[in-house]
């Protein structure tokens, strides 16, 4: 399993990290994680069958985000349901202060 050094750097970029540390419960769900699933699942228009950690997490985040990207950021709220803006990787200062403001405003 690789580790969440892209995150980092990306979310490190923020000008207040404590702010979001404080405010943010910070998740990662890796794709490449191989552990197999106790059960196979298989999800409405999923054309494959679910059968370790990483492709569920990939599932998730296409539902979430609708993305393939990685990494992927984005809020989710307490009804697994996203909110504000959905980035990828970047090394640009402003869109992470903009993307991480978005996460503020619910």
């Amino acid at each position: 399993m690789d580790t969440p050094d892209k995150e980092w750097k990306t979310l490190s970029l923020y000008s207040d990290f404590n702010d979001l540390y404080d405010n943010f419960v910070i998740a990662w769900l890796p794709v490449d994680d191989t552990k197999p699933l106790k059960d196979t699942l298989m999800f409405p228009f999923c054309r494959w069958q679910i059968t370790t950690v990483g492709l569920y997490n990939g599932y998730r985040q296409r539902e979430f985000t609708n993305t393939y990207t990685q990494p992927t950021f984005c809020f989710i709220d307490k009804n697994s349901k996203p909110y504000g803006q959905i980035i990828g990787y970047t090394n640009d200062k402003e869109e992470v202060e903009t993307f991480i403001k978005s996460g503020f405003t619910k």
